[in-house]
């Protein structure tokens, strides 16, 4: 592949299978609560532009991103963690970001998801993982 492509892939990937997941799992509504579980150090740092995509994927609705993971940090920001951007029609899509460092279990007690989602988490590899299954069923 050319170098671009793989940019491309790291970039978009997550917006779009997130974007695929939310059509076929969330009933349409205003506001869409998305946990990340297993959010590494990198995915953090640069979850804006990660996750910028998925904001002009579903401009009508307003998406809170939460990051969790035991290597999980929030970024350092001067200003808000709120992204915007603008489509066609002038409508404005929010992304907000928290960011939570721990194992998800420590985190989920009384917090409600519309989605939770894990990307490349190692879930058969590491026992650490139990709870956080069991959590989730």
């Amino acid at each position: 592949l050319p170098p671009h492509s793989r940019v491309l892939t790291e970039f978009l990937s997550r917006s779009l299978t997130l974007y695929k997941a939310v059509q076929a799992l969330v009933p349409p509504k205003p506001l869409i609560r998305i946990h990340v579980v297993g959010a590494s150090r990198p995915e953090c740092l640069e979850a804006e532009r990660v996750f910028a995509e998925l904001g002009n994927l579903l401009p009508e609705v307003d998406l809170h991103i939460t990051l969790v993971g035991p290597d999980t940090v929030a970024p350092q920001r001067e200003s808000s963690a709120a992204v915007g951007s603008q489509d066609a029609a002038h409508r404005q899509s929010r992304i907000q970001f928290d960011y939570f460092t721990g194992p998800y279990h420590d985190y989920a007690s009384g917090k409600k998801a519309d989605l939770v989602i894990a990307f490349q988490s190692g879930l058969h590899l590491y026992p650490q993982w139990i709870p956080t299954i069991n959590r989730l069923i």
